[in-house]
């Protein structure tokens, strides 16, 4: 049996996130392969991150901040800000590019 091909779009809020997967859902793909991520309330910085034992949810969301930045004290953003990914376990690479059709019309920036 093939590995499912994993196909993830990210997303500037958490609601267009949630529409994708409703989106993903309705187009057929079974809840078991779409998961919803977002990042951790209260990243650390760098310095606390050196001294703390990181936990798996903390290195996955240290890995996503790496990629798209933080938040300033101000709230505004930094740098592109993701505010949650939709990945998909797809069976196949047919079913792979049909997700990232709907995730890319439902507005995800894709990996």
């Amino acid at each position: 049996m093939p590995l499912p091909l994993p196909t993830t779009g990210f997303f500037d809020n958490l609601s267009e996130a949630q529409q994708a997967v409703q989106q993903l859902l309705s187009g057929g793909f079974a809840h078991e392969t779409i998961r919803l991520t977002t990042p951790p309330p209260n990243p650390t910085t760098d310095a606390e991150q050196a001294n703390s034992s990181p936990t798996m949810a903390d290195s996955t969301g240290r890995f996503f901040f790496s990629l798209f930045g933080n938040l300033d004290e101000t709230g505004t953003e930094a740098t592109h800000q993701t505010k949650a990914s939709v990945t998909v376990y797809a069976p196949s690479v047919a079913e792979a590019a049909r997700a990232t059709d709907l995730l890319t019309r439902a507005g995800a920036l894709m990996a």
